[in-house]
């Protein structure tokens, strides 16, 4: 039972950093005892390369 991810700037964990595009960023954490914090989404289309941009 681990803590999910955090939703910044927030004021917790000391997290104060402006999100550099929007008003908020996603901060996930990877843990001593071998745990980690992921997400995931479903997409419906390909993902396009940067380049292809």
């Amino acid at each position: 039972m681990e803590s999910p991810p955090d939703i910044h700037p927030n004021n917790i964990w000391g997290v104060n950093l402006e999100a550099q595009h929007g008003e908020t960023y996603l901060g996930m954490v990877v843990r001593d005892n071998g745990t980690y914090e992921s997400i995931f989404i479903r997409i419906d289309s390909p993902v396009k390369s940067w380049k292809d941009l």
